[in-house]
């Protein structure tokens, strides 16, 4: 098998030139190949062929959006006011930021982790993880949190106040 022939084999190339005939490549919609093998102008042979997509491809082809945002990724408001007039720090923001990102229950303000009947509320340790920071800086900075009313925690777990971060509504 020469170059010419390795690359159209391999898709790189349309044409094939043969000793006196030619194959053309095309394609066409829903994946369908269509290939014409031609000798001077006339159609000798045609086929048209499904093509076989890698198994990466179709599962990123496959990943559809939230249904609950119509399509469009999802995001968080912060409330800048608020910040601004209680003098949070940025560690703050940044842990607060971190930790609503997958790990609030928007209706409540409660800090979870896990899915389905496996929710459970956040703990310490959990934040550490999430954050990688140190026992000592999260604990440090939620006392700062709950200092401003910013967190408040409870038997249930940890809260977060709406007037702070709230869930991004499509537009």
């Amino acid at each position: 098998m020469n170059k010419t022939q390795l690359e159209f084999f391999n898709h790189e190339k349309n044409i094939l030139p043969l000793d006196n005939m030619r194959a053309i490549r095309q394609e066409t919609f829903n994946d369908v190949e269509h290939i014409v093998i031609m000798m001077d102008d006339i159609v000798v042979f045609e086929v048209f062929k499904k093509i076989k997509r890698d198994t990466k491809e179709l599962k990123e082809e496959d990943k559809k959006p939230p249904k609950h945002t119509g399509g469009k990724p999802s995001y968080i408001k912060i409330m800048t006011d608020y910040l601004s007039k209680n003098d949070i720090s940025i560690d703050c923001i940044g842990l607060l930021v971190k930790l609503s990102i997958k790990n609030i229950t928007w209706n409540t303000g409660k800090l979870t982790r896990g899915k389905g009947k496996y929710i459970k509320p956040l703990t310490l340790d959990d934040m550490c993880e999430i954050a990688h920071k140190s026992k000592t800086y999260i604990s440090d900075t939620i006392k700062e949190l709950k200092k401003k009313g910013v967190i408040k925690h409870d038997k249930e777990g940890y809260f977060i106040s709406p007037t702070v971060i709230q869930k991004g509504g499509v537009k």
